[in-house]
């Protein structure tokens, strides 16, 4: 039992970090130059990108970092979490609308 559940603990640390870094280069490429592919979607892109890095940095705390470290304290992950939560979707709603206004006639 304790091998299948190190087993999991390592398959999942092994999958996520690289999933969440994935997340996090992307979005620094779209904030920093993802704008000179489109010129006029500027704003779009550095928000978009945004949300890109707050989701990778989100993903790696619940999926990772509350399994290496599972005595770190509630109040300050939960509080964490919450505003990285509240970031993630802020900052989607940004992207949906500085995409309309990019490419609305």
């Amino acid at each position: 039992m304790v091998v299948r559940r190190r087993a999991f603990r390592a398959m999942l640390i092994l999958t996520a970090t690289p999933w969440a870094a994935a997340l996090t280069v992307t979005g620094l490429w779209l904030a920093f130059t993802g704008w000179k592919v489109l010129p006029g979607a500027r704003i779009a892109c550095v928000i978009g990108g945004a949300f890109w890095v707050v989701s990778g940095q989100l993903l790696f705390m619940c999926l990772v970092a509350d399994r290496l470290f599972p005595r770190a304290s509630r109040r300050l992950v939960g509080a964490s979490e919450i505003g990285l939560s509240a970031a993630v979707v802020g900052l989607f709603l940004g992207a949906i609308i500085a995409m309309g206004l990019a490419w609305s006639p």
